[in-house]
């Protein structure tokens, strides 16, 4: 599939929109994406903020995050499989490598491939349920 990033982040974006809203969660899109935030589900007394990453193949793969939010949520979406994973934000700093910038802050990589087995409670409609029963 030939599309450049930015493409590929609309699709996958609107994507999970649309299964977070059929799955009953309230969804406010962020108009401009610059801090790692690209929606927030609303919940009976907080928000929770969405990071979602995509990828066109996960083999080998990692998704590097910058900014963490209190509630967080990162979505990694595969846009050709439609496999998913949503995953809290604590369990992806906890899998994931921290690295240092040079610029003097922190990011963390997970590799989707080689942290399989530990996310597969997170995958699709498990990921989904999770986040329903948390924000619910």
């Amino acid at each position: 599939m030939k599309l450049d990033s930015a493409t590929k982040g609309k699709i996958a974006e609107h994507f999970m929109y649309s299964l977070l809203l059929k799955n009953g969660l309230k969804v406010c899109v962020v108009l401009v994406d610059n801090e790692g935030m690209d929606c927030v589900i609303l919940g009976k007394k907080t928000y929770y903020p969405i990071q979602i990453k995509s990828r066109v193949e996960f083999e080998g793969n990692t998704i590097t995050v910058y900014d963490f939010y209190e509630n967080m949520f990162i979505i990694a979406v595969n846009i050709i499989t439609k496999e998913f994973w949503v995953i809290p934000k604590d369990v992806y700093q906890r899998l994931s490598r921290k690295k240092h910038h040079k610029k003097g802050y922190f990011y963390y990589r997970l590799n989707i491939k080689t942290k399989r087995k530990q996310l597969e409670k997170y995958k699709g409609n498990k990921g989904l349920k999770l986040l329903r029963k948390i924000v619910k």
